[in-house]
């Protein structure tokens, strides 16, 4: 049970980051088209601050998120950690677990509160006389994290020494 629901989460961060991954290089190259199309053409591409803004950044900064918990690659501070007992180091990754766990379902509810009320406002933005829907961009918070509290979940059930362990391979 372990193993399969492991593979399950550590696939959908593969494919959350992948898909990030993925915009990021779409942002480039539309940046890039819209500096050579102003420049060459002076003819820019129309919008492409709403696009890049309301669609490419946030996808490429949330959606990688669930990654650096997976690689417990989150900001830590480790002093008073480094001199603890093995048990209270391992009481100490809990009560955190539970912490974010508390925190990634407090924000998964109201982000998923604002972006059903913004696509049921269907939310655009004007820009050029054109209407841009931005309503789907909004789900895209709740959604990673949901994958984040996973990525949790997941460590808690395969325990602190296993997720150090984990970090230690990689060299952290």
């Amino acid at each position: 049970m372990i193993s399969f629901f492991d593979k399950t989460v550590t696939r959908l961060v593969a494919a959350s980051t992948g898909v990030g991954a993925v915009i990021l290089i779409l942002m480039m190259i539309q940046v890039v088209a819209d500096v050579i199309a102003s420049n060459l053409f002076k003819s820019p591409i129309p919008a492409n601050s709403v696009v890049v803004t309301n669609y490419y950044m946030v996808a490429v900064v949330f959606l990688p998120i669930a990654l650096a918990e997976l690689r417990d690659d989150n900001i830590t501070v480790e002093i008073v950690y480094q001199m603890m007992s093995r048990k209270v180091k391992n009481w100490t990754m809990y009560f955190s677990w539970i912490l974010s766990l508390i925190v990634c379902s407090c924000l998964i509810v109201s982000l998923s509160q604002a972006a059903i009320k913004k696509m049921n406002s269907g939310a655009f933005v004007l820009e050029q006389e054109i209407n841009f829907i931005i309503w789907p961009t909004y789900f895209i918070l709740p959604v990673s994290f949901a994958l984040m509290a996973l990525v949790v979940v997941r460590h808690m059930m395969i325990g602190p020494e296993s997720v150090e362990a984990e970090a230690l391979r990689r060299g952290l």
